[in-house]
């Protein structure tokens, strides 16, 4: 068993759909998005995380990745039932080579102003992360000091949320990747993260 990482169970994606979902959203310019930007957030933690990328030399145009949400498409419907999650919501980030999400830590603040309220005392708040492409070489996921660099379309994991991570695309092939952020019984939680 892995320190930070923790695989969960594996999802079928229909791959004819992966590939043209991504193809629409690279295609689109409404998806396209970026890790440093200029605004400021709503959420103080991801305003000095952004503050601190910039001090610390990220550059726009290496942080550039295209983001659909599960209200614009109705692809994530059977991968969001299969989570079993409660009040799950997913979206999927394509970083296109030589682009990367930095090293952030989730506060879930737009899931939680979503929810508004929910019983902190049953459920805590989780991502689940599907792969619906297998990997190519120079791409790779990092939860705190562990290197994910291999895995196959289907395969998913998730980590403890407060552990710091980042996805890089230093190779030749596009990469995505799909967030699922949902409730998880406090039981199921401690059990599938060994806390």
């Amino acid at each position: 068993m892995s320190k930070y990482v923790v695989k969960i169970p594996r999802f079928s994606f229909d791959q004819q759909s992966v590939t043209n979902l991504i193809s629409d959203v690279i295609a689109n310019q409404a998806f396209k998005d970026d890790f440093v930007r200029e605004t400021n957030s709503e959420d103080a933690t991801v305003s000095r995380q952004r503050e601190s990328t910039s001090t610390y030399g990220y550059k726009g145009g290496a942080t550039t990745f295209y983001q659909v949400f599960c209200h614009q498409t109705d692809f994530f419907d059977q991968l969001k039932t299969h989570t079993g999650l409660d009040s799950c919501v997913a979206s999927m980030i394509v970083k296109t080579p030589g682009n990367m999400v930095g090293w952030h830590v989730d506060t879930f603040y737009k899931f939680r102003k979503q929810l508004r309220e929910f019983d902190d005392t049953r459920f805590e708040i989780i991502r689940y992360m599907y792969f619906p492409l297998s990997s190519s070489r120079g791409q790779g996921f990092c939860v705190e000091g562990e290197w994910v660099t291999e895995w196959k379309a289907g395969d998913g994991i998730t980590w403890h949320p407060s552990a710091g991570h980042c996805g890089v695309n230093a190779g030749t092939e596009v990469a995505a990747t799909i967030n699922c952020t949902g409730l998880i019984e406090k039981e199921k939680f401690q059990e599938l993260l060994l806390i």
